[in-house]
């Protein structure tokens, strides 16, 4: 390509690319252009005069944009070429992966579910709950008040309905924080539980419209489980705090199959020179329902543990009727310093329960006996010398065998449960029978 410029002694061509523009040497203030050279040239160095005398020697660009084109009498501008590629499209989607945009045939989107259809889709029962914000006090009311058509509890093997052990309750918080919940009292027997009761959050009105009400109905079975029944979730930013309202609400599932055990706090401190390791059990905070009662009274156990050898065990005083006691309680045991890297300290905090039917960690009680499994490969031989030797917390234990149908549904719900410390294997006999925790 060129371009064309005109001189005073004649045309001439160049090549966009050779010829650069400078400046005369006998009149700093005209230069070559395509157009009228007077009228062009003053109105240009006028605007640059002030660059010129601070950098004299510097070459003048022409900003006017430069025209390229055919040599002939008529100008005509030249379009550029478009870049014309054919898409499949395999190549258009070739960097996407579909899963990520799919959406689960299983997951339904409840959001536009009036709730006589969720309740005809679920049948997981209905919330009655009240809300009610104090502007005086800064503090938003919930009233959990009663609950209807609750599902029946199902037994593990889904062979059958165990009416006799429906024990709901409602936990209560404000999302996004889970820490600060509140938990109803447990309602015995029964698919129509009547809660009545108020609980109190110290929240400021505009944080208050940013929070999600959350309600989760969990049933606390036979076996001590806390199994979620449903969930009611409301964005307060779309109801009248300060009017309040009543609201019966469908109970639609629920991601969260577990119930959080709630938390300790702790303090450790050893001192080398005395060998003493000092234990402060400070408080716990929103520990599960123990007893279909209001509340719980709970008690911290502190257990030291050399190896697989139960050492020492000591334990807090009982607090009656609450979730978040409050203990404040300093204990000491005695730790050698060349002991102290194979001592570990196990923290249980349990209901008060007749002495009985207290048993270790991670045993459980059926009959008046306790009870654990081990998910260990082992000979009948090997198992029994395993039981009466390693077995923390319990003497000469001794292993056990399945007779009855009843035992066996027991080892059954034990292995498929959610509590902590149970394994999914246990060993019966020869072989090694994994059971497959349900979702």
């Amino acid at each position: 390509m060129a371009s064309r410029s005109s001189d005073k002694d004649g045309d001439s061509v160049h090549t966009a690319s050779e010829v650069p523009l400078t400046p005369r040497t006998n009149s700093p203030d005209r230069r070559c252009s395509s157009s009228d050279t007077s009228k062009s040239t003053y109105s240009l160095t006028r605007r640059i005069s002030s660059l010129e005398s601070r950098r004299p020697s510097s070459p003048l660009i022409d900003i006017k944009p430069i025209e390229f084109g055919v040599l002939s009498a008529k100008k005509e501008p030249i379009q550029p070429s478009v870049l014309r590629r054919t898409y499949t499209p395999d190549d258009y989607f070739r960097k996407f992966e579909p899963q990520l945009y799919s959406l689960d045939s299983n997951s339904d989107d409840v959001d536009f579910l009036t709730d006589e259809e969720i309740l005809s889709k679920y049948q997981l029962g209905m919330l009655h709950f009240s809300t009610q914000y104090d502007l005086l006090h800064n503090h938003l009311t919930v009233r959990v008040i009663e609950a209807r058509d609750l599902p029946p509890p199902i037994s593990h093997d889904g062979s059958r309905q165990d009416m006799a052990h429906s024990n709901p309750y409602v936990k209560i918080c404000l999302l996004p924080d889970q820490k600060n919940s509140k938990q109803t009292g447990v309602k015995r027997k029964t698919q129509k539980p009547v809660f009545e009761e108020r609980y109190t959050f110290e929240i400021p009105f505009l944080e208050a419209q940013r929070r999600t009400l959350l309600l989760t109905v969990v049933d606390f079975d036979k076996f001590s489980r806390h199994c979620v029944i449903g969930k009611v979730s409301v964005p307060l930013c779309e109801v009248d705090l300060v009017k309040g309202g009543h609201w019966w609400k469908a109970l639609v599932p629920s991601s969260q199959n577990e119930v959080e055990l709630g938390e300790l706090l702790l303090s450790l401190n050893y001192l080398p020179s005395a060998g003493r390791l000092n234990v402060d059990v400070i408080r716990a905070k929103q520990l599960l329902q123990t007893d279909v009662s209001q509340g719980s009274d709970p008690f911290v156990k502190i257990q030291l543990v050399h190896g697989l050898k139960l050492v020492k065990t000591k334990k807090t005083s009982f607090l009656r009727g609450t979730i978040d006691p409050f203990y404040n309680e300093s204990f000491s045991f005695k730790v050698p310093q060349e002991e102290l890297e194979n001592a570990s300290l196990v923290f249980t905090a349990m209901p008060e329960l007749p002495r009985a039917s207290l048993c270790p960690l991670f045993w459980m009680e059926f009959k008046g006996h306790c009870y654990r499994f081990f998910p260990l490969n082992k000979t009948w031989a090997e198992a029994d010398f395993y039981c009466s030797e390693f077995s923390i917390g319990r003497k000469s234990a001794k292993l056990a065998s399945i007779h009855s149908w009843e035992e066996n549904v027991f080892v059954y719900d034990l292995v498929n449960s959610c509590v902590p410390g149970i394994p999914a294997d246990i060993w019966t006999g020869l072989h090694d029978h994994r059971q497959v925790r349900k979702q």
